[in-house]
């Protein structure tokens, strides 16, 4: 298995556990749908690290698997596949454990630098692979 659908499905169990814990937060803080606008409330760090994820995470994974089925896994695709996978867990590890989502957190902002890094790179990959009309 390569290290591109490895981080693909990574990926898609960190949304599955974002999505399973705003679940749970609604459930225990007795919110049914309704978005609680707290900065510092852990269901509206849930919410919005979910949102997030759902905003990066398929893009990311249909980049990896582009490259991954197209057999361009080279040195420099592989490390930007994992520079990206780790940035989303990094991004929403500093949602979850902020104080406030009003102040700034050390691995949310270096998660999302990664995440902007390895989607501008994979796309300008996407050019310089992409096979003549």
């Amino acid at each position: 298995m390569s290290i591109f659908v490895l981080c693909s499905g990574a990926l898609i169990l960190l949304f599955a556990a974002l999505s399973l814990f705003v679940s749970t937060q609604r459930i225990s803080q007795k919110r049914g749908f309704g978005v609680p606008d707290d900065p510092k409330n852990l269901l509206t760090k849930a919410i919005r690290a979910h949102c997030n994820a759902a905003e990066y995470i398929p893009l990311l994974v249909i980049l990896f698997l582009y490259f991954d089925l197209r057999a361009l896994n080279n040195s420099w695709i592989t490390a930007f596949v994992i520079l990206g996978t780790l940035g989303r867990f990094l991004h929403a590890a500093g949602m979850l454990m902020s104080s406030s989502l009003a102040r700034p957190q050390p691995l949310r902002f270096v998660g999302t630098i990664a995440t902007y890094t390895t989607l501008i790179c994979l796309g300008i990959l996407l050019f310089t692979t992409a096979s003549p009309l």
